[in-house]
């Protein structure tokens, strides 16, 4: 059985936006609720699931910075770091650079951006800090 990539790309496309509209809603919704256990976890399946299929086709850029986003997510699931203001500011910014590399990356284009390096790197430093 032969795997059409144009399919897998477009279902990617599909589902990513689906995740980050999720994402979005969920974040706004935490900013009020931000103990919410159950938004948390949602939250963290939304990156989750978008990083696995970033590295199902290959996308590593992104898949990488999927993982830094999920890394920051699993510590506020487990009550490890606060989901403060700060963190819900950085993670909405991390989801408007994760359509930003998705768009490109669909068309080809994996480079990340010295915009997107900076933001992976303030991910990473908060987990870390954490």
């Amino acid at each position: 059985m032969e795997i059409n990539r144009e399919i897998l790309v477009q279902s990617f496309r599909e589902e990513t936006e689906e995740c980050l509209v999720q994402m979005e809603q969920l974040l706004l919704a935490l900013e009020a609720r931000p103990e919410d256990r159950e938004m948390l976890a949602s939250l963290f399946r939304a990156a989750h699931t978008m990083k696995g299929n970033a590295s199902l086709l290959e996308f590593s850029a992104l898949a990488g910075f999927l993982h830094t986003v999920e890394d920051l997510l699993d510590l506020c699931r487990n009550h490890a770091a606060a989901l403060t203001h700060e963190v819900i500011n950085i993670l909405l910014q991390s989801v408007d650079a994760v359509r930003q590399m998705a768009g490109r990356a669909i068309q080809g284009d994996e480079s990340i951006s010295a915009e997107h390096l900076q933001l992976g790197a303030r991910l990473a430093q908060m987990t870390s800090e954490f």
